[in-house]
């Protein structure tokens, strides 16, 4: 009986570490079926993510506008913020800053549809990834038409 259960000890040991190894590419492209997103701008390599974020810098210059039309909402147990645009137009080239340090390109942000943004897609412009734990979100903004607009953050349910 002891031996059956080394045994059985040693397999989910070596399962967990075959599991953790296949979660830690960076190369691993951001899988479409554990992101609430299906458009296909967000649907790079980490590394693009990561080459666009250090090509940024916040842009503090630009205009400053409280968006209403653009509801936020931070799932942390997902690691995800998902937006819906209840706007009367589709917003296209949207750019999404997370406390003024992690950013990544949406691309469209389609009126009545939802997109999904993983913190996995989140990196700052020295092309370090938003961590998956412990990240609070307290300030997005949507950087389209010249202009930064102040989502406000909603925690969900």
């Amino acid at each position: 009986m002891i031996r059956v259960q080394k045994t059985f000890k040693l397999l989910m040991l070596t399962m967990a570490v075959i599991s953790l190894t296949g979660c830690a590419s960076d190369t691993e492209n951001v899988n479409p079926a554990t992101s609430p997103s299906t458009n296909p701008t967000t649907q790079k390599s980490r590394p693009s993510f990561a080459a666009y974020a250090a090509s940024r810098q916040y842009p503090a210059d630009l205009p400053k506008v409280e968006e209403t039309d653009v509801r936020g909402e931070v799932e942390y147990q997902l690691d995800v913020i998902n937006f819906v645009n209840f706007g009367k137009k589709d917003l296209s080239n949207v750019e999404v800053w997370v406390n003024e340090h992690y950013v990544t390109f949406l691309g469209a942000l389609p009126m009545k549809k939802q997109r999904g943004v993983t913190f996995h897609v989140l990196f700052d412009p020295a092309g370090q990834r938003a961590p998956s734990r412990g990240v609070w979100v307290e300030k997005i903004e949507l950087n389209y038409d010249g202009q930064m607009h102040s989502v406000t953050v909603h925690a969900a349910d």
